[in-house]
């Protein structure tokens, strides 16, 4: 177990690493060392040579390399990492966004808890068809009752997160079709 880190919570990630490890069925100790790099960089505020945001996204880029290498239970694991991360950030690359892949299309139900950026939500369906898009303000530390649901009119099995705007200066409207390109770590819209 690692030494205790100056770390906000959403942070601490030391069991989750521990459980990927324990859980993979492949050597991922060099990846999870890696992050732990990181995050004790982080702990230790070295902004003079980096932004903290760099560092998250060390973090995520490492976490995206596990995630190519583990399966069942590990995976799942390195994906609760994620999108722990995820829910914390304070900007988004400009062609930057999350793709939420679920098993089936159901209706789908998304907040912004803890979220800091203000995102177009983009609900798709089964062949990537656009449902609505709801565009989500931010609400980092509203309690639970409090929080705005952005919903699907229909169910969705994609769902994609873009920094706010993108939807209308791309016209990503319903009817439109998206390619989800399906990836461990990533998915594209094109």
């Amino acid at each position: 177990m690692a030494e205790q880190r100056d770390l906000p919570p959403i942070l601490d990630l030391d069991d989750e690493l521990d459980r990927i490890e324990r859980e993979s069925e492949v050597d991922v100790s060099d990846e999870t060392d890696r992050i732990r790099d990181s995050l004790d960089e982080y702990a230790e505020r070295d902004v003079e040579r980096r932004g903290g945001e760099s560092i998250v996204d060390d973090v995520e880029n490492a976490v995206l390399d596990v995630r190519e290498r583990v399966s069942g239970e590990a995976d799942r694991q390195a994906e609760a990492v994620l999108n722990r991360l995820r829910m914390y950030r304070e900007s988004l690359g400009e062609r930057s966004g999350m793709v939420f892949v679920f098993e089936d299309a159901a209706p789908r139900t998304f907040w912004m808890k803890n979220t800091y950026v203000p995102l177009d939500i983009v609900f798709l369906d089964a062949n990537g068809t656009v449902i609505n898009v709801e565009h989500a303000r931010p609400q980092p530390n509203a309690t639970e009752s409090n929080l705005d649901r952005y919903r699907s009119d229909a169910p969705a099995q994609y769902v994609v997160e873009l920094p706010r705007g993108t939807a209308n200066e791309t016209v990503v409207e319903p009817g439109a079709s998206m390619v989800v390109l399906e990836t461990r770590a990533n998915a594209t819209a094109g």
